[in-house]
């Protein structure tokens, strides 16, 4: 990418994370703020740019999913993190969340409380779409599209096809989250909505299905990355457990006001 000049903008600064993020024994042990500035460049189109949420990019949806994958993906190091924000951004719109599809994105990520005040440390990073490679896996419920991968964790779009279901399963060695992007899911066979995400302890077993007519996707984080034999399904008669001690709401209603919240508390 050349010329950034032939681009439309969609940039959202200043955006606040408390999270797991360091190297240094008390960094895997107490939360500290990250503080990101993404810009987002769109192929232009004169006449018909941001007409609609489908056209451009919905900024309370990606401010939901960089909280996200930073809370749960307890990166080690500004660097990996920043790689895996950028390859979600630049990954191929969930099916059931139109968005336009952007041409690059410049990141910026920056530790304020590293280094106690002497200097801030940050980290800029420039990927374009054309740089990354996406794996798909056909699985057993559905499709997986693999987004990202380093020691840390991996970084997944689970895609759940018309009227299928991810069977009650649990996992015995991997941290695993789960943020739901779009309404018409059921959870524990329940209604769950866009924007409600969940970090399963393990052994906590957890099943999805989907009754509607569409596509419908979760972003999923597992730490480290996921290996099939961790996967442990069920018996689909068990009695299912509440989920509500591991949910939080990263975008859609009142999601705003929790992570001021979160950041205030």
């Amino acid at each position: 990418m050349n010329d950034l000049n032939q681009y439309d903008v969609v940039s959202l600064n200043d955006l606040q994370v408390e999270c797991l993020v360091g190297i240094y024994a008390q960094e895997r042990i107490d939360q500290q703020p990250l503080v990101i500035n993404c810009d987002i460049y769109l192929d232009r189109r004169p006449g018909k740019f941001g007409d609609a949420l489908a056209t451009t990019i919905d900024y309370e949806v990606l401010a939901g999913e960089i909280r996200f994958i930073l809370c749960e993906g307890q990166f080690r190091l500004l660097e990996t993190a920043a790689e895996a924000l950028c390859s979600a951004i630049l990954g191929p719109p969930a099916p059931d969340r139109s968005r336009k599809a952007p041409a690059a994105v410049t990141l910026t990520l920056r530790k304020p409380q590293a280094l106690a005040g002497v200097a801030v440390p940050a980290v800029t990073i420039h990927r374009t779409r054309d740089e990354l490679t996406f794996t798909e896996e056909k699985n057993y419920f559905g499709r997986a599209l693999i987004l990202h991968e380093n020691r840390d964790c991996g970084v997944y779009r689970l895609c759940i096809p018309p009227g299928g279901a991810i069977p009650p399963h649990m996992h015995g060695t991997l941290g695993e989250a789960e943020l739901v992007m779009s309404d018409g899911l059921l959870l524990q066979g329940e209604p769950i909505s866009a924007g409600l995400g969940h970090a399963w302890p393990h052994g906590f077993v957890h099943t999805y299905s989907n009754p509607t007519d569409k596509e419908r996707s979760v972003l999923c984080i597992n730490r480290p990355i996921f290996f099939l034999e961790d996967e442990q399904l069920v018996d689909p008669s068990a009695p299912l457990q509440d989920v509500e001690p591991f949910r939080a709401r990263y975008f859609g209603a009142d999601s705003r006001l929790e992570a001021v919240e979160e950041l205030s508390a």
